[in-house]
Order: C-alpha cells, then structure tokens, then sequence
C-alpha cells in the first residue's frame, strides 16, 4: 500500500505532538481504534474529561440553537482540549457501509469546529463508502504526517485489532447479561453509546435502573452485526448507527421485560427509531426519556421508579405477592 503523505508535521514544542480526544460523538465507539493508532504513532494523545456540567454549559454556549445535545457536548470536549494540545481530532465519517449514511453531526462535525473555533487546529481524515474512501488509506494518510510508511501501517493493524477485539468483547458481555438467569428483570437501554455512555446525560439514567433491580441490556453494543435484524422492523432506513439499534431491537426486543429508548433533543433519527419500534413490538412495557439540557436527575428518578415497578409486575411470576 502506497501512502502519499501530507506536510510533515514540526512542533514547536520540546515534547511530543499532542493531540487532543474529544470523550464525546463517535470516540466512545471508535475510541480504542483511534487512541491506539495515534499513541503507536508516537503521538502524545489526550482525551479530554467525562462530561460534566462545566463541559456541557461551555458546549451549549458556543452551540448553533439548532444543534441536538451530543453535538453541544462534543463542542464542549473540543473546547476543554482547545489550549492544551497541538491538534484536536474530528473524525469525518460520512458513510462506513455501501447504501448507507451516518447522521450530518458526523459529516459536519469537523466544519462545526472550524467555523465555531477557528483557532483550533485539526486533525482529521474522511470515511465515505459511497465514494469508496475506505478507513485504512484514509487514516494511513493522515498518520504520514507523524511517522513513516511502515510504522503507519503497523499502528494502524494493531489498532484495528484491538478496536475489533473491543467490540467482539462488548458484544458478549451485553449477550451475557441478556442470557443470565438471575431472577432480575432485564430491560434494553435503546441509545446510541454517545448518549448511553456519557457521564452526564446517560450513565444516571442506567445507574438509577440498576438501582431499581433491573439488569441493562445496552442495545448499540449488541447490535454490532446485527444490522441485518433491522429490516424486520425498517426495510429502508438508512442511518448505519440507528440500523444497529433496530437490529438489537429486534433481535432482543422480545426476550426482554422492558424496553427504554434514550433520545436526546431534537433528534430526528431517534425519534423516528422510537416510533418505528412502537409500531411494531407492543409486548414489552417501553419507556421513553427524551434528554435536553437539564441535567438533573430529579425528573429522570420518577419516570424510572414508575416503570421499574410495571416491569417488576409484569416479570413476577403469577401468584407472586
């Protein structure tokens, strides 16, 4: 493989090149992939820290209105890093299967950044399929910046296998939960892993389930291969990321007590996922939690005790007191 490599990168610091991870969007599912590939290129990587209030008021002021919350809290990561690091990692990836998209927040979110934080420098590399930009030349490209031919190819390998061994490994250990007897009520937690897996605004809502007795099932990390499912509810829905939650829907709806979607405001692709579903599994008891940027788990707590106790009646064997 040929790398044509862009204009070598000089830092003017006496230490390493940083670069900067924003810890929101698609850096909680392509994270282990893209710190390793940037560590093996012996790049000092950041990551900035899990969402707080502070990161999210810092990301909503510097926001468009229009913006749903993931995009304002990953602006809220870029500006945390903005001072600290070389470049800031933004990631375009416009299309990672053939006949499918990703939502524009991941085609955009680049352009965001410069348009809304001009000073930051980034670092970037594109993903369209349906172009046929594949992931390996792309990210090789922008690794030729930092480090020669063969070290590029061989931190992009290790990279890609531990990206892949972390999601095989996620995959089971949701598979694990949904297969466990335990005599727990089990409910699927429907979000995307920028909102299930945020500090703030979805790691609460997962936290206050368990506290209620109920075992989550994280649908994005079990639907990973399962994208094919999705056509038992959707034939042509074409958000790669929001096919997977379908395909775990289908695949675990029904061996499920319960079934809560996590939405974040104003998503569209979410709300019409959660629809979709509604439509068609009607025999688990099913919770919508819309979040906006209210970050408090007042609200939050009542809806979740509420529909613990119907999952809990409906899971209880009959005759039980």
């Amino acid at each position: 493989m040929k790398i044509s490599a862009a204009q070598p990168f000089a830092s003017d610091r006496s230490s390493r090149p940083r670069v900067g991870l924003p810890r929101a969007l698609l850096y909680h599912r392509y994270g282990t992939l893209w710190e390793s590939f940037l560590r093996g290129l012996g790049l000092d990587v950041v990551v900035s820290p899990p969402t707080d209030v502070e990161i999210a008021r810092r990301g909503d002021a510097l926001a468009p209105d229009e913006a749903c919350l993931p995009v304002k809290l990953f602006l809220g990561h870029v500006a945390t890093l903005a001072d600290e690091v070389d470049f800031v990692f933004a990631a375009r990836l416009v299309s990672v299967r053939r006949r499918e998209e990703n939502c524009q927040k991941f085609m955009g979110g680049y352009d965001l950044i410069a348009n809304t934080l001009p000073g930051v420098p980034l670092l970037t590399y594109t993903v369209d399929m349906r172009w046929r930009q594949r992931e390996r030349p792309a990210m090789c490209a922008m690794g030729a910046r930092f480090a020669g031919a063969p070290r590029v190819l061989a931190s992009y390998a290790r990279a890609k296998a531990r990206q892949l061994a972390s999601e095989l490994e996620a995959r089971r250990r949701e598979a694990d939960v949904l297969a466990a007897r335990d005599g727990r009520p089990k409910v699927l937690l429907v979000g995307h892993s920028y909102v299930a897996e945020d500090a703030l605004i979805g790691e609460p809502v997962e936290r206050l389930l368990r506290r209620e007795g109920l075992d989550v099932v994280r649908a994005e990390p079990f639907g990973r291969g399962r994208a094919r499912g999705a056509r038992r509810i959707s034939r042509d829905l074409y958000w790669t990321y929001s096919r997977e939650l379908l395909g775990a829907v289908a695949d675990a709806g029904e061996r499920v007590d319960g079934i809560v979607f996590l939405t974040s405001f104003p998503c569209g692709p979410d709300s019409l996922v959660t629809e979709l579903c509604r439509l068609k599994l009607t025999r688990a008891p099913a919770l919508e939690l819309v979040l906006d940027g209210f970050y408090s788990d007042v609200g939050l707590q009542t809806r979740v005790e509420s529909f613990a106790d119907i999952v809990k009646a409906k899971a209880a064997p009959r005759g039980a007191a």
